[in-house]
């Protein structure tokens, strides 16, 4: 279980450096629904991200952890 959750949580970070450091690539390279998204809107999605893989991290390094 705790396997699954770090990956989980190496998926919010990967995804969410990217679309912080890289956003327009991320709207070359990305799903088409993401074209038209504003650049800021995706900084902020990213840091979003972060802090949400940050936040399941804290919770199972603690909780389920041991």
């Amino acid at each position: 279980m705790k396997g699954f959750m770090d990956a989980i949580i190496l998926l919010f970070v990967i995804r969410g450096i990217s679309y912080l450091l890289f956003p327009q690539w991320i709207q070359r390279f990305v799903a088409e629904n993401i074209i038209s998204t504003p650049i800021n809107r995706l900084k902020v999605f990213g840091i979003f991200q972060l802090a949400i893989a940050l936040i399941i991290y804290i919770y199972v390094s603690k909780y389920v952890g041991g």
